[in-house]
Order: structure tokens, then C-alpha cells, then sequence
């Protein structure tokens, strides 16, 4: 098609003598159409075009999935750098969490033990009181030590 131009052009140069006999002057010309000579050819072309069409589809479609694949993985990175932070945020919460028990069970273990100082002098009976307290329902009695149990059967 590039070329059509230019053998349009030749024409046109290699026979003014034709237009010019006639009264006609040229200005510019221009092909608008082009048909092949041979309808086997013609045929061939068609399927030449019609290849070529397939093949650009093709790779057009191919790429774009590329995109989606593309975007895809992103997605799945991004959201794995998102869950490794939850993570990171949940671990801080947990440490604070054991810290703040840690320290309430401290306070209240040397309350006990302090509590106890007036009755039993010695640190270790006093530690051991503590250790003696038993299951979640035995209570230590601060004012005459006696250990009381309110109804399971751990003890």
C-alpha cells in the first residue's frame, strides 16, 4: 500500500501527454482503492490479513492476562505485607499482655507476702504459704493462716 503512491506518481509522469491531450491537469493524486489482478491472489491476501488479525488478538489477549497476573500477584504480595505486620502488631500486644500479668501476679504476690509480715516473720514460711494456697477456689486466710477450699476437688 506504501508503494501504490509511488507507482501512482510514475504513472502519471511517464504519460502526461495523455492527461494533457485530453485538457486535463493534474494537481494531486491519490489511490483510494486497490484490487488484486488475480482473485487466487486475492484469496491468499485475505487469509495473509486474516492471520495477521489472529495473531495481534492473540498477543493482545496474551498481554492482558499478563496484566491481570501482574496485578494479581501485587495484590497477594502487598497482602502478605499487610498480614506480616498484623502479626508483628499481635506479637506487641501479647508481650504487653504477659508483662501486664506478669507484674499484677507480682503485686500481688509481695501484697501477700507483705501482708504476712506482722504474723510470720520468716520470709520462707511466708513463701511458703504462698505456694500451699492450692487451686483456683483455696484462699489463704491473712489473719489466722488457714487455707479454705470452697468446693472442687483439685485440692
Amino acid at each position: 500500500m506504501d508503494s501504490s503512491h509511488t507507482i501512482a506518481k510514475k504513472v502519471w509522469e511517464d504519460d502526461t501527454a495523455f492527461y494533457e491531450s485530453r485538457g486535463v491537469r493534474i494537481h494531486s493524486l491519490e489511490v483510494t482503492r486497490y484490487q488484486c489482478a488475480d482473485p487466487r491472489t486475492s484469496e491468499i491476501l485475505e487469509q495473509i490479513i486474516q492471520e495477521t488479525t489472529n495473531r495481534m488478538n492473540r498477543l493482545s489477549q496474551a498481554e492482558s492476562e499478563n496484566e491481570v497476573s501482574l496485578f494479581r500477584t501485587q495484590g497477594q504480595i502487598e497482602q502478605e505485607r499487610l498480614q506480616g505486620s498484623l502479626l508483628a502488631i499481635r506479637h506487641e500486644h501479647a508481650e504487653a499482655e504477659a508483662t501486664v500479668s506478669g507484674t499484677a501476679e507480682a503485686n500481688r504476690i509481695a501484697a501477700f507476702v507483705s501482708g504476712l509480715e506482722g504474723k510470720v516473720p520468716q520470709l520462707e514460711d511466708r513463701i511458703q504459704l504462698w505456694q500451699v494456697k492450692g487451686c483456683c477456689c483455696c484462699y489463704c486466710c491473712c489473719c489466722c493462716l488457714a487455707v479454705f477450699c470452697f468446693g472442687c476437688c483439685f485440692c
